[in-house]
């Protein structure tokens, strides 16, 4: 049976609408928080509250279930394939999110400061980069955040550098003013918390539930998420905190690549996400929270499909290549084990690398085998089989996919 919001039930019957808030309420599966919500413009707030319904549950296990088959998909998939993966959902989750908040940033953009991550030259991003890499090496110290100054210490290393200087926190850890969030057509729909005493108290519990290891990953980072888009500690880049830290807890518990997709996922659902929130802040859904947990548990669905059907279209791809490359391995009597795997290596480059290619480190660790080893089966492969780009000092190869043609 599908779960409809307090807030639409008051629209089909007043009178079934208070029965079933009265249930919901008292019911002994229902868990009782202490935060109220109130809808911006009116006067009355309500208790928070969630029900264990059955489609969560539904949703939890299906969650599980996905992530499981895509973590089966991923086994046997090569290193370059899975580093192209985790460099392109990189750069569209940074790319989705700043475009949910109205932030101009482009996928080049984007992709040159993640190339380039490593130089010494001051990089637009570089921050925001830094702590999706992270997501992508997670683990469980590095990952918890279980305090307000903890927040507050994330928030600078992750976005101080793209904040402008007038809407940086002026608290003792967040604002110390009101704020409005507003639609796109300037319209108030919302105001976070006020005064920063009451943002410091709901966040360290929203913190709580957060890291809470009795209530399920997926449920709770659902109540964390929404609870901060209510409280709205900062001025500026709230939207953007809340779901790199969605992502960070969602990466921990299933996959890196399931969490650097959230945003994007979220970019295309952007309506029923920004809804979401909407019908949970009216005074009609009286704190039921319900309803925000099992739409975000479905974005969170979606981002698995997503993640999954992405590879395995291009593994899909991968596999129809090298059917071309080893036909064309035998025709020009290719017998070097050590070169094969190198083509093959230049192969997945040239499909799926997000840059320039393979450098010598990648396919080294791909081959096996020393440098030196490298370098001299490099000199017997001909010049018009690879392309060879050169970024800083760094080689870079690619195949040249033109030699499969007549395969």
């Amino acid at each position: 049976m599908k779960y409809e919001s307090l807030y639409k039930l008051y629209r089909k019957s007043e009178a079934d609408w208070k029965k079933r808030y009265e249930e919901r309420f008292q019911h002994e599966f229902t868990v009782h928080l202490p935060i109220a919500i109130k809808e911006y413009n009116r006067k009355v707030s309500f208790p928070a509250f969630y029900c264990y319904a059955p489609e969560m549950m539904s949703l939890v296990l299906r969650i599980y279930k996905e992530t499981t088959e895509f973590i089966k998909e991923l086994q046997p998939m090569p290193n370059v394939l899975l580093n192209h993966l985790m460099n392109s959902f990189l750069v569209d989750e940074i790319k989705s999110s700043n475009d949910i908040e109205g932030v101009r940033s482009s996928r080049r953009e984007i992709k040159e400061s993640l190339e380039q991550f490593d130089s010494n030259r001051p990089l637009r991003f570089h921050s925001i980069i830094e702590k999706y890499k992270q997501v992508l090496h997670v683990t469980d110290e590095g990952v918890s955040i279980r305090t307000c100054e903890e927040l507050r210490t994330f928030y600078e290393s992750f976005l101080w550098s793209e904040i402008e200087e007038k809407d940086r926190p002026d608290g003792r850890l967040f604002r110390a003013d009101s704020v409005d969030v507003k639609t796109g057509t300037d319209k108030i729909i919302h105001q976070g918390l006020f005064p920063e005493s009451t943002i410091i108290d709901t966040m360290t519990e929203a913190l709580r539930i957060l890291n809470d290891d009795t209530i399920e990953v997926p449920i709770r980072v659902a109540i964390y998420h929404y609870l901060f888009g209510y409280i709205h500690p900062f001025y500026d880049g709230n939207g953007r905190t809340s779901r790199i830290i969605s992502s960070q807890y969602i990466s921990r518990e299933y996959h890196p690549l399931i969490g650097l997709r959230l945003s994007k996922v979220i970019k295309d659902n952007q309506k029923k996400y920004y809804d979401a929130f909407i019908i949970t802040n009216s005074e009609y859904n009286r704190g039921d929270l319900t309803y925000f947990i099992i739409e975000f548990l479905t974005l969170l669905e979606a981002t698995i499909k997503n993640a999954k059907e992405l590879l395995v279209t291009r593994v899909k791809r991968l596999r129809e290549a090298e059917k071309k490359l080893e036909r064309f391995v035998e025709k020009n009597q290719i017998t070097d084990q050590v070169i094969q795997d190198i083509y093959f290596v230049a192969l997945q480059a040239s499909m799926f690398s997000l840059f320039s290619g393979a450098t010598k480190d990648e396919i080294v660790a791909v081959i096996g085998k020393s440098k030196r080893t490298l370098d001299s089966k490099l000199k017997e492969i001909p010049s018009d089989h690879l392309v060879v780009t050169k970024v800083g000092k760094v080689l870079h190869f690619k195949l040249n996919v033109d030699i499969l043609k007549s395969c």
